[in-house]
Order: structure tokens, then C-alpha cells, then sequence
């Protein structure tokens, strides 16, 4: 049996979309220093000395999507306490967490779509051989 998938036409988006990732002094994501946020849509940059302007920053925004690399195994939990993170609303099968939702901005992980350290995506990016990593971020 042969299955098929076509990507489908989205229309006008109505869910503000952004990248982000965060800085930490140490290996441990509450000792923030940090964050980076581009939007997708407009390429503004911003740019978050504490965590609570950034998680009002995106529930402000709400709702959107919003995605880090790895970020349900370190970033989202600067923001987001492993408890609230536990009663979320989640879309996760096992141990991988794809997509937790809270007060409207949906939090998603792009290690599931790029299962590589995000300093070798960079690399992928830049190789000719990678058009299908480009289309997939132009269609995020």
C-alpha cells in the first residue's frame, strides 16, 4: 500500500510564529541570562534580560507558536515550571514532548523536525544538499 502526503495550502496564518533561544550562566536552564526572539512573520528581533518579560512577551502575543531547538528539554523549563509544564495541555507520545500549550501560545520542540545539535543544522543550512531543511522552516 502507498501513501501519499501533499503539503497543504495554509492561506493567511492566523497564529503569530517565532524562534527563540536562551543563554544561561551554567548548564542549568533557571540560571537565565538571556533570550533571543525573532518573529518569523515581520523578522523583528527582541531581545529578554528576564524570564517573566519573555513569557509575557509571548502570552501578549497569544496565540501563537512559538519553537526553540531542544526546547522541552531545556529552554521552555526557564520559563515554565515542571509542575505547570505536567498539567499542561501537551501533545506528546512516551517521553517526547512535541507541543505544550499554555495560556494560548503553543511551545514546540524542533529537534523532532531537525534531529541534530543546532550547531550542525547550521552547517546543514549552509550545504547546498539541504533545500528540503529550507523548505521545511519556510513552511513552520
Amino acid at each position: 500500500m502507498v501513501h501519499r502526503m501533499w503539503a497543504r495550502d495554509m492561506g493567511k496564518r492566523k497564529m503569530k510564529r517565532f524562534v527563540w533561544d536562551i543563554e544561561t550562566w551554567g548548564l542549568d536552564c533557571r540560571n537565565f541570562a538571556f533570550a533571543c526572539v525573532i518573529n518569523i512573520d515581520t523578522d523583528e528581533e527582541m531581545f529578554f534580560d528576564n524570564t517573566s518579560d519573555l513569557r509575557g512577551y509571548f502570552e501578549n502575543e497569544a496565540p501563537c507558536v512559538v519553537y526553540a531547538h531542544n526546547s522541552h528539554g531545556f529552554d521552555t523549563f526557564s520559563i515554565i515550571g515542571k509542575e505547570e509544564a505536567y498539567n499542561a495541555s501537551k501533545i506528546a507520545m512516551g517521553t517526547n514532548i512535541y507541543e505544550l500549550t499554555i495560556n494560548k501560545v503553543r511551545y514546540r520542540d524542533t529537534k523532532h523536525l531537525f534531529p541534530m545539535r543546532l550547531a550542525q543544522l547550521g552547517e546543514a543550512l549552509e550545504r547546498s544538499d539541504t533545500r528540503r531543511y529550507r523548505v521545511l522552516l519556510s513552511r513552520l
